[in-house]
């Protein structure tokens, strides 16, 4: 399988680092369990050990462009989305240093990938309004929010990275945290998180 991580720029310091770090633990996690090391592709806003290059929207697409050359139909492809969505009724867009990407963007850049099998974990804010655009045939679509006007900043990727890493979110203990679990996981621990706040 390959994995694709891009976090972007908080906005202010406190969610910048937070953003920078789950991306960074996130990275850590998916690296552990790749089966090679050369097929988990970071992009952050800074550049820090392990970032492979920055997430501006022109590093994104050369990424894509790398990737659509290397991976066969019968490969596995993961992207994961950390930090700010905005929707303005009409359109998703992950926040990204420069120019934003929209949901039909990344459709678009997701097209492009030959793997039968896809996954995209969305967990910014407004990420439900990704659903509709992103979904298709071998895909599967995860978002933290259900609608396009959940624009609080989200604290799915928290739990969703703990899930990776957390012996209890595996269900049925079969020793591997699958994404529906840590999906399942992540969903209650948002819940628990909202109802303490």
């Amino acid at each position: 399988a390959y994995s694709v991580v891009i976090t972007e720029l908080g906005g202010e310091p406190d969610y910048d680092k937070l953003i920078q770090g789950w991306g960074k633990d996130l990275y850590t996690v998916l690296k552990k369990n790749s089966v090679s090391e050369d097929h988990v592709f970071w992009l952050a806003a800074k550049k820090e050990p392990g970032v492979y290059a920055e997430s501006r929207e022109e590093q994104v697409r050369k990424l894509f462009d790398t990737l659509a050359a290397r991976i066969e139909p019968a490969d596995a492809f993961h992207l994961f989305l950390v930090g700010h969505g905005s929707f303005d009724d009409y359109d998703y867009r992950f926040n990204l240093p420069g120019p934003d990407l929209t949901a039909a963007q990344i459709n678009e850049l997701l097209g492009r990938i030959r793997a039968e099998r896809q996954m995209v974990v969305n967990m910014t804010s407004s990420s439900g309004a990704s659903l509709a655009p992103l979904r298709r045939k071998g895909r599967v679509v995860m978002t933290a929010t259900s609608a396009g006007r959940e624009r609080n900043f989200s604290q799915f990727a928290r739990y969703f990275i703990e899930a990776l890493q957390d012996p209890a979110a595996d269900a049925d203990k079969n020793r591997e945290v699958t994404a529906l679990e840590a999906f399942r996981f992540a969903s209650r621990e948002v819940a628990r998180f909202y109802q303490s706040a």
